[in-house]
């Protein structure tokens, strides 16, 4: 209808008007660091790699070949067995306002 119409567009000049004008407003949008040249030589402090993904670079041989085996053995036994191990663990009850209840 002409009122769902009137609310889109007002909704997208709000958001252009900020995409195209103000993308940062402020570090709520987008934040400082996301502006920061990128330096392929530095992995970010906050990626941790992993060893599946450093054997991944490295050259193949016969002894890496044999870690990333049984390191992706391990990585998908994880997955595998999840329905055994978390029902092994204990969980808080749901809260009653998430339950569904019939009228």
């Amino acid at each position: 209808s002409v009122h769902d119409i009137m609310g889109l567009g007002v909704f997208l000049m709000i958001f252009a008007a900020i995409v195209f004008f103000a993308p940062e407003m402020g570090g709520y949008f987008l934040e400082a660091n996301n502006f920061i040249p990128a330096d392929p030589l530095q992995t970010p402090s906050h990626i941790a790699p992993v060893i599946l993904g450093y054997l991944g670079i490295k050259p193949p041989s016969p002894i890496f070949e044999k870690i990333s085996q049984i390191c992706t053995i391990y990585y998908l036994a994880f997955f595998f067995a999840m329905p055994w191990w978390s029902k092994m663990g204990t969980f808080k009850q749901v809260p009653d306002r998430v339950n569904f209840v019939a009228h």
